[in-house]
């Protein structure tokens, strides 16, 4: 039996956080994000959700709306697959990158999900790799820094990353390292704050608190900077902000311009684009970390959830901040890391994550509808 896609629902969604967080680009106190609900002839409903950054990959809230707009009117509305399967065929066809298509992806998987009674792992596979999550520290005065290090090794956080960029970051690392003891594993994320030689000279200062691993020193597109300071450091040359596509992977790959990818669903146009970018990533000999951006709700972390159980050895993951950093989240199902850096297990037909309509209309500063 087919079942039609009758609507699509576009929300812009204001999230607040619990504080503001801040980095060597900017900051932010709000999620600034785009659920996109579908609904099928029979009532039926699934939500998608992404956060554009324009920052990162040039898109805005209102870019990201009018690329749904269009494509929801001419591609979307009135599609009935005959399988789950073929769910992965439109979206591999309408070839949408970043936060646009992911919220899409999520979307259709979501919606058909429940539909046909199927998990997202009839699609991309039942993984079985163990994992754990980090902490990660804003850039932030030393006693902050230092209290989110104490709360973070009382709940057993074994991985820590610590924003840098800014004129106290040796001051900040020290007091980290301090409170989190000699056995956990700190890396720094510098959001293309330096120069590549600014990069290398930094890099150096912080080896007295003994890193494992640096995240984005350059600009985005200073790929000869980012390849010029992976040749010169034994520290783990993480690229973010310079990856975002797989023409940006493939190129990093071929140049050996880093070392680790930080693949984020939502900035790398969700599951299926991510899985792309991650077997570049295996076939290269690159590691890979689980990010994600700042304000994700539960339905993001059941996204990265899902991929991070198809990553032998994964580098490092990210993400699952939900009731640490949001004041309330609109899922429905607790995907907030537990003490020792995991998460409940998803269960349940598509992603597995249900919204809270009453939440998120609480939350939605804009909504249009097209049928």
């Amino acid at each position: 039996m087919k079942n039609r896609i009758k609507e699509a629902r576009i929300l812009h969604v204001d999230l607040p956080l619990k504080k503001k967080f801040k980095h060597a680009i900017t900051s932010r106190s709000l999620s600034n994000s785009i659920f996109l609900k579908l609904t099928l002839e029979d009532g039926t409903t699934g939500y998608g959700e992404s956060l554009p950054r324009k920052y990162v990959t040039g898109e805005t809230l209102e870019s990201v709306e009018n690329t749904l707009k269009n494509i929801a009117g001419e591609k979307i509305l009135g599609f009935a697959p005959d399988n789950y399967r073929g769910v992965h065929s439109l979206v591999e066809g309408l070839n949408i990158d970043g936060a646009a298509g992911c919220a899409l992806e999520l979307a259709l998987l979501n919606t058909f999900g429940k539909f046909f009674k199927k998990r997202i792992s009839a699609l991309i596979g039942e993984g079985e790799s163990k994992f754990v999550y980090s902490g990660v520290i804003q850039a932030g005065s030393v006693p902050n820094v230092m209290k989110s290090g104490i709360l973070f090794r009382l709940y057993g956080l074994r991985y820590i990353k610590v924003k840098v960029g800014m004129d106290d970051d040796m001051a900040r690392l020290r007091a980290v390292r301090r409170v989190v003891g000699k056995d956990a594993d700190i890396r720094v994320d510098a959001n293309c704050a330096w120069s590549a030689d600014e990069a290398i000279a930094n890099i150096e200062k912080m080896r007295e608190c003994n890193i494992s691993a640096v995240e984005q020193p350059v600009r985005a597109d200073d790929y000869k900077g980012l390849k010029k300071v992976t040749c010169a450091v034994k520290e783990a040359i993480i690229a973010d902000e310079s990856l975002c596509t797989l023409i940006d992977a493939e190129m990093l790959a071929r140049e050996k311009a880093c070392n680790i990818f930080n693949i984020r669903i939502s900035k790398c146009g969700g599951i299926f684009e991510s899985l792309k970018i991650a077997k570049i990533a295996r076939l290269n000999k690159i590691g890979i970390q689980l990010g994600c951006q700042v304000g994700e709700s539960g339905l993001l972390s059941a996204a990265g959830w899902h991929f991070a159980r198809l990553i032998p050895n994964i580098s490092f993951c990210e993400g699952a901040y939900g009731k640490f950093l949001l004041k309330e989240d609109v899922a429905k199902e607790d995907m907030t890391i537990r003490r020792g850096g995991t998460i409940k297990p998803v269960e349940g037909f598509g992603l597995g994550v249900n919204i809270s309509e009453k939440i998120l209309k609480r939350y939605t500063v804009k909504e249009e509808v097209i049928s």
